[in-house]
């Protein structure tokens, strides 16, 4: 998202480096889809941010690799979790 903010094409006459100022308001924790945190105004702000940066990002073929790794490692903490009930 850092690389992305500063390249966009912002339109905002009233409030030019509207995406790069919040892009930086957001930890890299944070821009890595973690909790967004703050006011409510500005967690509204922040999850535009994410939303326009995803859509301008994520294509299908990348959100389907994302489903498929996010499967897979939720399948993976299952079989973890059973073979640790196991061996309690």
């Amino acid at each position: 998202m850092a690389e992305w903010a500063p390249e966009r094409d912002e339109t905002r006459a009233d409030d030019p480096g509207y995406w790069r100022r919040m892009t930086l308001t957001m930890s890299p924790r944070v821009r890595n889809f973690g909790r967004l945190d703050g006011p409510p105004d500005e967690r509204a702000k922040k999850a535009e941010t994410v939303l326009a940066w995803s859509r301008s990002c994520i294509d299908k073929d990348l959100l389907v690799e994302i489903e498929r790794s996010q499967f897979d490692d939720i399948e993976q903490a299952w079989e973890d979790a059973v073979v640790a009930e196991k061996e309690r």
